[in-house]
C-alpha cells in the first residue's frame, strides 16, 4: 500500500508500506526453528515475515517547457477545461447579426426586408397592420377598420354599410383616434413616449365626454401571455384614470386577443358597443409589474 502527495509540478512525496508474509517459510532470516530441548532456548515456531516502510521524495527532471510531469498527475482534459474557463487561444469577438433595414429584426428572421426607417414592425419584421386590412399602419388612414367594413381601399379606408343618408355623417366619436401602445420584454410599465400618446387620447376623450374607448390587449398562447395582456390593459386604464382623471367606466376592458403580444390597441367604441370596465385577472399568481 502506498500514497503519493503532489507538492508541485516538480516535487512529490511518496509513502509506501510493503508487507511480505510467505505461506510456509521460516528461512527468510537463514534459520529454522527446532524442537524444544531442556536448558537450550530455540527460535519460535512462527513463519518469517518482512515489513518494509519507506518515505521518499521524488523530483521530476527535465525542461518543463518541453517535457510534461508524470502522466498519473496529469488529466489529459485539463488543457481543454482551462481554455474553456480562461480562454487564451479561443478569444472570439461578440457575434454581430446583420439587420439591413434597421428595424430590430435580424436579416435571417426578417420576413419583410427593406422596411422603411421608422416604421413600426411586428416580431417577423413586417410593418404593423393593427386592423388586419392589408394596409400597413404607416399608410393606413383608418387605423382600426371594422371587419364588416372591409375590404378597404389603397388608403386603408373601408366602406361600412349604413342606413340611407348616413354616408355623409361622421360618427359621433370619430374624433377619437385609434392607435397601439408597444411594451417591451415582460414589463407592463408604460414608456414615456407611450405616456405622451395616452395624454393625447385623454384630451380627445375629454372633448367627447359621451364616448367610450376599447382597450384591447393581445397574447393568448399561454397563461403567462394572457396574464401579461391583462396587466398591460389594466396599467393603461389605471394610468388614464389616475393621471388624467378619466372615469374608468368609459373604458371597455378586453385582453387575451389574437395578435402581437407586445402591443395593446385602443379605439373608440362603436355605437351600442358595451363591455366591462374591469375584469378579474385570469391568473393572479403570475402577475408582474
Amino acid at each position: 500500500m502506498g500514497l503519493q502527495f503532489k507538492v508541485s509540478r516538480r516535487i512529490n512525496i511518496a509513502l509506501e508500506d510493503r508487507v511480505t508474509m510467505p505461506w510456509d517459510e521460516d528461512l527468510l532470516d537463514g534459520q529454522r526453528w527446532a524442537q524444544q530441548i531442556a536448558g537450550s532456548p530455540v527460535l519460535s515456531a512462527q513463519n518469517d515475515g518482512i515489513n518494509y516502510l519507506s518515505l521518499g521524495v521524488n523530483f521530476n527532471l527535465g525542461n518543463k517547457a518541453k517535457s510534461v510531469e508524470p502522466l498519473y498527475w496529469l488529466n489529459p482534459l485539463d488543457h481543454m477545461f482551462n481554455e474553456m474557463s480562461y480562454p487564451r487561444h479561443m478569444i472570439l469577438p461578440d457575434p454581430t447579426l446583420p439587420d439591413s433595414d434597421g428595424d430590430g429584426i435580424t436579416d435571417q428572421f426578417d420576413k419583410c426586408p427593406g422596411t422603411p426607417m421608422g416604421v413600426a414592425v411586428d416580431s417577423h419584421g413586417c410593418p404593423l397592420d393593427t386592423d388586419g386590412d392589408g394596409v400597413p399602419d404607416d399608410r393606413d388612414k383608418q387605423l382600426i377598420t371594422p371587419t364588416e367594413c372591409q375590404p378597404v381601399d389603397a388608403d386603408g379606408v373601408g366602406k361600412c354599410p349604413c342606413p340611407d343618408g348616413c354616408g355623409s355623417m361622421a360618427p359621433a366619436c370619430g374624433s377619437i383616434g385609434a392607435g397601439s401602445i408597444i411594451f417591451t420584454g415582460s414589463s407592463s410599465s408604460i414608456a414615456p413616449s407611450a405616456q405622451a400618446q395616452l395624454s393625447s387620447l385623454a384630451a380627445q376623450m375629454m372633448a367627447n365626454p359621451t364616448c367610450k374607448v376599447v382597450i384591447t390587449g393581445a397574447g393568448n398562447s399561454s397563461k403567462v401571455q394572457q396574464q401579461r395582456s391583462w396587466d398591460r390593459v389594466n396599467a393603461i386604464i389605471e394610468f388614464m384614470s389616475e393621471k388624467h382623471g378619466i372615469d374608468r367606466n368609459r373604458f371597455i376592458f378586453q385582453y387575451g386577443q389574437a395578435g402581437d403580444p407586445n402591443s395593446v390597441m385602443y379605439r373608440s367604441a362603436l355605437p351600442g358597443e358595451e363591455g366591462p370596465a374591469n375584469v378579474a385577472p385570469p391568473f393572479p399568481n403570475l402577475r408582474r409589474n
